[in-house]
């Protein structure tokens, strides 16, 4: 999917953006994809928290082929681990019963 907005004039008000580094198959059947921000913000003087983040690490369990879990429809919940220096941690998992799953209007 692209985005095909055009950039805001304002440097400060142009979104951060991240692009895909590497993906590693772990221990414990973990999968990390690692993403790294791009620097569109130029001189921008304004530092938000959203713009801080310099690399993103997502992980989750590697899909079973073979359990139907490709085949229905999947929901997945993500955690959001708190976050040290320029680091964001983001865990995606199956969500639990009786969890609540919010779609914007």
């Amino acid at each position: 999917m692209f985005k095909t907005r055009e950039q805001h004039e304002d440097p400060c008000k142009r979104p951060a953006v991240f692009y895909f580094k590497s993906v590693v198959s772990g221990a414990n059947n973990r999968v990390w994809t690692y993403y790294i921000r791009h620097n569109t913000s130029g001189n921008c003087s304004q530092i938000t928290v959203r713009k801080n983040f310099e690399e993103i690490r997502v992980f989750s369990e590697k899909l079973d082929m073979g359990t139907g879990q490709v085949k229905a429809l999947r929901r997945q919940c993500c955690d959001i681990i708190p976050s040290y220096n320029k680091l964001m941690t983001i865990g995606i998992r199956q969500c639990r019963d009786d969890e609540l799953i919010a779609m914007p209007v």
